[in-house]
């Protein structure tokens, strides 16, 4: 078995963000040897903000725990001294939402694949579930479908003429 301890883990903190408007942008940021992926995130915005953007300092108290997970939604445990960017290594799609003490709150595209969150100082429960627009149009569509199908079945059919 081999082992890579430099590994960055599954999610962690980092308190230095610089804001790109480009998929392109952003890999061409993370593509240079000089980046360091533990102290800074790159992250995709509409209207990114000039330079490094800096939230909190780096504190031994910046925790987070993975208490639940399943591969629609999972819980953390969160907790930081100053509040941070908390990068979590999994792929962002739309369609995932994230719940900070029951607060929705919005998701970004860090290091060109990752999710990013914004979370301030203090203790948090964190939930990410996934729920596309797609699945709720297609459940409704499905209804509306079983519906018409019940209506046409109850519906009395003319017998044979004598």
């Amino acid at each position: 078995v081999y082992e890579r301890p430099a590994a960055l883990e599954r999610a962690f903190w980092v308190h230095e963000s610089e804001e790109v408007a480009t998929p392109e942008e952003s890999l061409d940021r993370i593509s240079e040897l000089s980046f360091d992926f533990r102290s800074r995130v790159v992250v995709e915005k509409k209207a990114p903000k000039p330079g490094i953007q800096r939230l909190g300092v780096f504190s031994l108290e910046d925790n987070v725990k993975l208490t639940h997970y399943s591969p629609n939604e999972s819980s953390w445990d969160v907790s930081s001294a100053k509040g941070g960017y908390l990068v979590i290594s999994e792929s962002f799609y739309p369609g995932w939402r994230a719940y900070l003490d029951g607060r929705q709150i919005p998701i970004e595209i860090a290091n060109h694949v990752f999710k990013c969150l914004e979370i301030p100082a203090g203790s948090h429960r964190l939930e990410l579930r996934f729920e596309p627009w797609s699945f709720k149009v297609g459940a409704m569509i499905s209804l509306v479908s079983w519906g018409v199908c019940l209506v046409l079945l109850l519906i009395p059919q003319p017998g044979p003429k004598k």
